[in-house]
């Protein structure tokens, strides 16, 4: 962890990403209080902005979500009874709700 401050009248873009490709976070203070925080991405963080992007990808997920919230819904016995042995589960009937609600 680094901390450098804005006010500093040496304080370039350069030398700033220079320390940040060190692998540390750099934090830019002004007035003695923190105000941002600099990090160089990793492969995963370039893979969530690459993605993120991707303007299909996420319509993609906005209408996976959508039939989950409108799609049937199995309880936590009702998948661990699926779990346990798919050959004999069977719907108990009971009141669908989220596994969350559990």
């Amino acid at each position: 962890m680094k901390t450098m401050t804005l006010d500093s009248p040496d304080l370039t873009v350069d030398k700033l990403l220079r320390e940040a490709a060190e692998g540390d976070v750099v934090y830019l203070t002004s007035g003695g209080l923190p105000r941002f925080a600099l990090v160089a991405l990793d492969e995963g963080d370039q893979e969530v902005f690459a993605l993120r992007s991707n303007a299909e990808f996420m319509a993609y997920l906005d209408q996976c979500k959508e039939r989950a919230r409108q799609g049937p819904r199995k309880t936590l016995q009702e998948l661990r009874n699926l779990d346990a042995d798919p050959e004999t589960a069977t719907d108990s009937g009971a009141t669908q709700r989220p596994v969350s609600e559990q």
